[in-house]
């Protein structure tokens, strides 16, 4: 091999290794989300049990700091509908996501009169301010 390309190859790796040895991008926490309230169905105990195995990898939301939330009702056919949420706009559409997402893993029985849960989601605040 020339002097140049193995010039070249070493250049490559010690950029590599350089890369490698960097420290990943900070990640924002991952906001919480619970069920605060619960009528009708299952216990909070075993809806909480069950919302830790459900993935919300594909609600994204850049807020943070404050808390969401969003009053679902999930009908006996396991339909949702998003009653009423207090929140700006960012942090009304990742809770409404996250309602899908718990009416979708079926977290909830479909009983006769309906199931309600209003669903808190807490945003960890990165001293931001607001």
């Amino acid at each position: 091999m020339s002097p140049r390309p193995l010039a070249a190859l070493l250049l490559l790796l010690a950029a590599g290794s350089a890369h490698a040895d960097a420290p990943p991008p900070p990640r924002s926490p991952r906001p919480e989300v619970r069920v605060s309230r619960l009528v009708g169905g299952r216990s909070l105990r075993e809806v909480h049990a069950r919302l830790r195995q459900i993935d919300m990898g594909d609600c994204q939301t850049t807020f943070m700091g404050g808390d969401v939330y969003a009053e679902i009702r999930i009908d006996a056919a396991g339909r949702l509908t998003v009653e009423s949420t207090r929140a700006a706009e960012e942090p009304r559409v990742y809770a409404a996501c996250v309602a899908r997402r718990l009416a979708a893993a079926r977290f909830a029985p479909g009983a006769a009169n309906g199931t309600r849960a209003q669903v808190q989601v807490r945003f960890p605040s990165l001293g931001l301010g607001r």
